[in-house]
């Protein structure tokens, strides 16, 4: 399984965009109790004369999720054959995700044993929710560069993602049959950027870079300012500087010359992610911006191959891809029920889950 590295900048990032990330815990003076949890609670010591699945006959785990298309297939033709694969006799529900707030659900007792959302202060506090640090520590140390990864500010874990399910990025795709028919390769830097995109409208492309509106009002000028100079970023977001740093003004500069040129065509405030989407898919722009959880709505949609890059960088003290910005929350993704009967199989369930979903 590849590890979740830990990107430059990526706790600032997901502290200024709160429209994307829960408000981290707040901390309290009470202590939130855990059932002390055994060194390896991944495996189950079971005597010889036990059958298979014997040792998990008459127990029941109800998992909450996410009802779509993409949930639905890793659910139905992935997780579900892997953990009856390793839990034998189990018995195992997936419900899909109730708009019931989990506090509500908690106090008729009907909270799932695990569920997928953002787990809130209010939870925390209330004890509805396991601290998962104690049983899976290993598998930290394992699987992640940093094992602190998800730590709140007392070291507890809430709530564990994929990666996908909870960590997400700007990137560029692009038109690989496009570009090799005009010479061009992806952008090594921002001069590259801005040479393919008049390449691009000298052959008859409108559009080179199809943004939305949204694109170019929530993320593209933070991006712009990371991929320039991260530490005018820094500086920003701690109210060291303001929007009359030259470093600043000179990021903002750079994505300026690509509308001047006419990258992006007409009509981009106006125009939603939908439409870019299928600017980029019905080949009419060669190069789009999005955001990472996009992949799904592209991948197999075009009947060309696609390629993808970061804004490049146009700062030689910061070559392209030295930092990036990412979206998410480390209290989103799955938590476990505190009130689970047995937390050891419910939390090693959890992880084959979340193993399932790499």
């Amino acid at each position: 399984m590849k590890k979740v590295i830990a990107l430059l900048l990526t706790l600032m990032m997901i502290l200024s965009l709160a429209a994307c990330a829960a408000a981290p815990a707040k901390e309290t003076n009470s202590e939130t109790t855990a059932p002390a949890a055994q060194e390896n609670t991944t495996e189950t010591d079971v005597p010889n004369d036990v059958a298979p699945g014997a040792e998990y006959e008459g127990k029941s785990i109800q998992i909450m999720f996410n009802s779509d298309d993409t949930w639905n297939d890793v659910i139905d033709n992935y997780a579900k054959a892997a953990i009856a694969e390793a839990f034998p006799g189990l018995n195992v529900e997936f419900v899909p995700l109730q708009d019931v707030p989990v506090e509500t659900l908690a106090t008729v007792g009907e909270l799932p044993d695990i569920w997928f959302g953002t787990v809130s202060t209010a939870q925390i506090e209330a004890g509805i929710c396991l601290d998962l640090k104690p049983y899976l520590t290993d598998w930290f140390t394992e699987n992640f560069n940093n094992p602190n990864f998800y730590n709140d500010s007392k070291g507890r874990v809430w709530a564990v993602g994929s990666g996908t399910d909870t960590f997400y990025t700007s990137v560029y795709y692009y038109n690989k049959d496009v570009f090799a028919a005009c010479g061009l390769e992806a952008p090594k830097n921002f001069d590259d950027l801005l040479n393919t995109c008049q390449i691009l409208l000298d052959n008859g492309y409108d559009i080179p870079l199809s943004h939305s509106g949204w694109t170019t009002s929530v993320y593209w000028l933070e991006q712009a300012i990371v991929c320039y100079d991260p530490e005018a970023y820094a500086d920003l977001m701690a109210n060291k500087t303001d929007f009359n740093d030259p470093r600043i003004r000179a990021a903002i500069a750079n994505i300026q010359q690509l509308v001047d040129m006419g990258a992006l065509g007409i009509g981009t405030v106006e125009k939603d992610a939908t439409a870019s989407i299928s600017e980029f898919v019905e080949g009419k722009a060669p190069i789009m911006s999005t955001m990472s959880w996009n992949s799904g709505a592209i991948a197999g949609q075009t009947d060309f191959e696609v390629g993808q890059f970061f804004l490049p960088s146009a700062n030689e003290a910061y070559p392209s891809g030295a930092a990036y910005t990412c979206w998410g929350s480390f209290l989103n993704g799955w938590s476990v029920s505190a009130s689970t009967e047995d937390p050891e199989l419910t939390v090693a369930v959890l992880k084959t889950l979340i193993d399932t979903k790499l």
